[in-house]
């Protein structure tokens, strides 16, 4: 935690709290086993690509189906610690979520995934996902950025809260949320990728994959890039140079697992995650 500057990506235990009132689908802070349904993505497989570490929270996490460990006839709930805005002249939050509504049997989907903030005296909805309204799941990790004063004035006894609910008298449907990159900043503000990979954008594909990595990139003006994989405690598996905008990887002989693939240009850097399985 930085001056004016709160940030965890749950690399480490800053004492999140949990609670549910379900069956299951509780909320765990862990590296996220993905799980699909009918082809869509339930529970997501890799964590926020742009933080540090591999973990985030999710509604359950054993692996094993979509319909194992979901959030059942009840409410999962994350809390921050809490956190003091006093010193702040302009406080914005921002966070990466993940919600799926998966309409089992052919059932509509009608459950909800809603973050909250406290500031000691007052609750004030912040952001509302309802399975009944959205056109598709939101199953994939979305940005997003919201200016707290426009909610409720900032003190210095703040906390957010995060349910996803399954309805208990609703529709038997597979409900999973997760969260990550949870950040705070005194003004509003500006992403990693802004500062430190302006130059550069790249793409790993397909992902997950089981053995075959394409890396494409724009590196702007640079003559080359060194494109590396690296598997997940940082050591180097494979390394080209390449002139063309893109690199292909034969990841076959290595063990399943995240591994990370890093552009560098003379001017700039972007490090990507990708879930190889054989």
């Amino acid at each position: 935690i930085e001056s004016h500057h709160y940030y965890d990506d749950f690399l480490m235990d800053f004492n999140w709290t949990k609670s549910g009132s379900g069956s299951g689908g509780f909320f765990v802070r862990d590296i996220p086993v993905g799980t699909s349904y009918q082809g869509e993505a339930a529970n997501p497989s890799l964590d926020v690509n742009s933080d540090f570490g591999l973990k985030c929270f999710v509604t359950g996490n054993n692996g094993s189906t979509a319909t194992a460990d979901d959030v059942d006839f009840g409410t999962s709930t994350l809390f921050s610690p809490v956190f003091d805005l006093t010193g702040y002249s302009d406080p914005y939050l921002r966070y990466s979520i993940w919600f799926y509504d998966g309409m089992q049997g052919g059932s509509a989907a009608d459950d909800k995934m809603n973050v909250k903030l406290n500031n000691g005296s007052q609750n004030a909805i912040i952001d509302a996902m309802d399975g009944a309204q959205l056109s598709t799941p939101v199953n994939r990790w979305v940005q997003k950025t919201f200016r707290i004063s426009d909610f409720l004035t900032p003190t210095g006894n703040m906390r957010l809260i995060v349910d996803v609910n399954d309805l208990s008298v609703g529709n038997q449907n597979i409900v999973e949320g997760a969260f990550d990159k949870f950040e705070i900043t005194d003004g509003p503000p500006v992403g990693i990728n802004e500062i430190s990979n302006s130059r550069i954008n790249a793409w790993v594909f397909p992902n997950p994959s089981a053995g075959l990595i394409n890396v494409a990139f724009d590196a702007g003006q640079a003559p080359k890039a060194t494109v590396t994989i690296l598997n997940p405690i940082g050591e180097v598996i494979q390394s080209i140079d390449s002139f063309s905008g893109n690199a292909v990887f034969d990841m076959g002989a290595q063990p399943q697992g995240i591994y990370f693939v890093r552009v560098q240009t003379p001017y700039s850097e972007k490090t990507l995650k990708f879930l190889l399985l054989n």
